[in-house]
Order: C-alpha cells, then sequence, then structure tokens
C-alpha cells in the first residue's frame, strides 16, 4: 500500500517522454520512494515562498531536471494525491519564478476544477 498517489498531469507526462532514458529511471525511483511516503530534500522538496509546490529533484550527466507538483488533499486536510504539473531542465541553482507561477496557476485552476 501506497502512502500517496501520483498523478501526473499532461504537461509532466510530455516532459517526462523527452527526458533522456537515465534520467527518466531516476525519476522513477524518487516517485516510488514518495509514493512510500519517504520524502527527504534531496528528490522531492518544497519550493520555499510559494503556494505549496514542491520539486521532484534528479540530476543525470551534468544536468537537472524538475518536475514541479503539489498535494491535492481531502476536505479534513489530509494529502490524498501528489499532483505533477510540469517539468523542465533546471538551468541554474534557483528555479526560475516563470516555473513556479506556471505551476501555482495550474494548481489553482486545478483545485477550481476539482472542487
Amino acid at each position: 500500500m501506497s502512502a500517496y498517489d501520483i498523478m501526473l498531469l499532461e504537461e509532466a507526462k510530455a516532459f517526462i517522454k523527452v527526458m533522456p532514458k537515465p534520467a527518466q529511471k531516476k525519476l522513477v525511483k524518487v516517485m516510488d520512494y514518495v509514493r512510500m511516503g519517504t520524502i527527504k530534500k534531496e528528490y522531492f522538496k518544497k519550493l520555499t515562498g510559494t503556494d505549496d509546490i514542491w520539486e521532484f529533484r534528479v540530476a543525470d550527466s551534468d544536468k537537472w531536471y524538475r518536475i514541479l507538483a503539489f498535494f491535492m488533499r481531502s476536505k479534513d486536510g489530509k494529502i490524498t494525491v501528489v499532483v505533477a504539473t510540469h517539468g523542465f531542465e533546471k538551468e541554474s541553482a534557483k528555479t526560475p519564478q516563470q516555473q513556479i507561477d506556471r505551476a501555482e496557476r495550474i494548481k489553482k485552476d486545478f483545485e477550481a476544477a476539482n472542487s
């Protein structure tokens, strides 16, 4: 039994498909850890200063890949699903604000459609 289910939205699926195979394998491993409830910031980290946006973190061959996500919660506040919004190749130490803004817009739209 898993601690969390993970839902990949279409943009996340499309990004994962174009990631190199070794990075895909690492991402699957990271998502499996999160599914089991093992959350460590080296591979799944909350982004500070955001509306509860998290990032799956994968490094491969001097490249860094990120899949942004948020938690969907039940009415009593319990986490039910981790929703992966989209991904990108990270080019600097800081996550680009435009990527965070995009994830927050997707989260807001998703929550409005599923409330």
